[in-house]
């Protein structure tokens, strides 16, 4: 079965002026208690990767865009050191770019790599839900409702008003994704589509100005859990069904902005 991997967009109803305050809330400076006397710790590393990969992926840091340490040591707040770290590790993601000689660059988006990392998220995540069908114990069970419970939560009223709240709802529909995967009992398998969310998202933000349904996502999300909990393979190619064709028209303009590149 060919799953589509537009999977509920995660921009719910969010506006790009929503966006930019979501990116300016996100950018603040790393205390230097996380430095040690043997380099940046692991935990600073770790929150300037999450800090370039938003920016990536809402194209704030556009696409082709040289990466110049020293300018994100100022945009970060942070040295030398964590910033390259973060780059490097990047790069396994396929959001940057190691030019020789160069540096580092933010990765292109095209028509190819777009249904090229859409296609192979599809058929691995589809294959991953399944095995946390089969795999998942009770433990896994109680995380992928409580992730649901977030999403479906979500107050969309006051996040109009306080843009800086759609950072939860990120945060929320990524768990929830993650979840989906999460009792599969493959760590490899969940780490290639981690990173396979984050291309295809990357791509989805190019069009911030479409707009989904966000009761429409719920019910899609609730029918996906309610048959995985059930442990039912036929009901869970149901639900997908329905979650495939959620994100057509953003497709469609995705697929039109890149064809216009």
């Amino acid at each position: 079965m060919a799953v589509d991997a537009q999977m509920g967009a995660p921009l719910g109803r969010v506006t790009e002026a929503a966006a930019t305050a979501m990116a300016t809330a996100s950018v603040r400076l790393l205390t230097e208690a996380e430095l040690s006397a043997d380099g940046p710790s692991a935990s600073l590393i770790s929150k300037t990767q999450a800090a370039l990969r938003r920016d990536i992926i809402r194209h704030h840091l556009t696409p082709g865009r040289r990466l110049k340490i020293q300018e994100l040591t100022g945009r970060y707040g942070v040295g030398l050191s964590p910033i390259r770290e973060a780059l490097s590790l990047m790069c396994a993601s396929g959001l940057v770019i190691r030019e020789d000689r160069r540096g580092f660059r933010v990765a292109p988006v095209s028509l190819a790599d777009y249904h090229d990392a859409r296609l192979v998220l599809a058929r691995l995540w589809y294959y991953a839900m399944t095995l946390s069908i089969a795999n998942g114990d009770q433990a896994w069970e109680q995380r992928l409702v409580l992730a649901l419970y977030r999403t479906l939560k979500f107050d969309w009223a006051r996040a109009e008003r306080e843009p800086e709240l759609y950072r939860e709802w990120d945060e929320a529909w990524r768990a929830l994704q993650l979840e989906f995967v999460g009792g599969s009992g493959s760590p490899t398998l969940m780490a290639v589509i981690d990173t396979l969310l984050d291309r295809v998202e990357r791509y989805r933000w190019l069009v911030p100005e479409v707009k989904t349904d966000s009761a429409r996502d719920d019910r899609n999300h609730r029918a996906i859990v309610d048959a995985m909990v059930a442990r039912d393979p036929d009901k869970l190619r149901l639900a997908l069904s329905g979650y495939m064709g959620a994100g057509a028209v953003q497709r469609v303009a995705i697929e039109a902005k890149l064809q216009s590149r």
